[in-house]
């Protein structure tokens, strides 16, 4: 049952990899074009960086309310903390990404701080995606006995 388990995870980890690989191919591609035409600031300035934070922490909520449903039963009992889970998702991850985004494109060359703050959303993304979704993503996996 344990070695199930790690392979659940390990699976789980694998897929997510997967899916963040094509969430860089963008920055890979930018990274070329701007590197060829000497624009290396550019490639921190991009509103691409808040872009896929919010899509990390959108899949990332998408996996863990997955995850959850798909094993009800075992989380029935704790609602309160899929609430604190996806509420952190919410407030703490998807709002901030989503109006940095909008300070970006609004101020169309960014300042020093919204660079780091999207840059530091973007790494903040990647951690929740693999954190949250991990959990969603072995919880899917789980055979649960229906008769417990």
């Amino acid at each position: 049952m344990r070695s199930q388990s790690r392979n659940n995870l390990i699976n789980a980890y694998c897929v997510l990899s997967a899916e963040f690989l094509f969430i860089l191919l963008p920055f890979v591609v930018s990274g070329i074009v701007f590197s060829y035409k000497g624009y290396y600031s550019k490639l921190l300035q991009m509103p691409d960086w808040s872009l896929a934070a919010l899509v990390l922490t959108g899949q990332s909520l998408v996996k863990f309310i997955s995850g959850m449903l798909a094993n009800r039963n075992i989380f029935a009992a704790h609602w309160e903390r899929v609430a604190l889970g996806l509420s952190f998702l919410i407030v703490l991850c998807l709002i901030p990404s989503l109006i940095i985004l909008c300070l970006v494109l609004i101020e169309g060359v960014p300042s020093t701080r919204l660079i780091f703050a999207q840059i530091t959303m973007f790494v903040i993304g990647i951690i929740v995606f693999f954190a949250f979704g991990a959990s969603g993503e072995t919880l899917m996996r789980v055979k649960v006995d229906p008769s417990k």
